[in-house]
């Protein structure tokens, strides 16, 4: 399974998911394994995929998209 290096620690991927707003209605689901896909297999998502990436915004995790068991502790500045 690829694994990728976050905030000092090495983080399996595959195992879930990350969602992305991109504009009023328009949200993406990606597997983790987005990253490997993009750095070692040259994958390009979507442009509106890409600028929701580029513009986060860090109030963003609270909205209706993320499940009521969503693990957040990256979102919250934990590491």
């Amino acid at each position: 399974m690829p694994t990728a290096e976050y905030a000092g620690r090495r983080l399996r991927l595959g195992f879930s998911e990350i969602r992305v707003p991109s504009g009023p209605r328009l949200l993406f689901a990606a597997p983790t394994q987005i990253w490997h896909y993009v750095t070692v297999h040259g994958y390009r998502p979507p442009d509106a995929f890409i600028e929701g990436v580029l513009n986060y915004d860090p109030a963003w995790p609270d909205g209706p998209w993320v499940p009521g068991d969503a693990r957040r502790e990256y979102w919250k500045g934990r590491h």
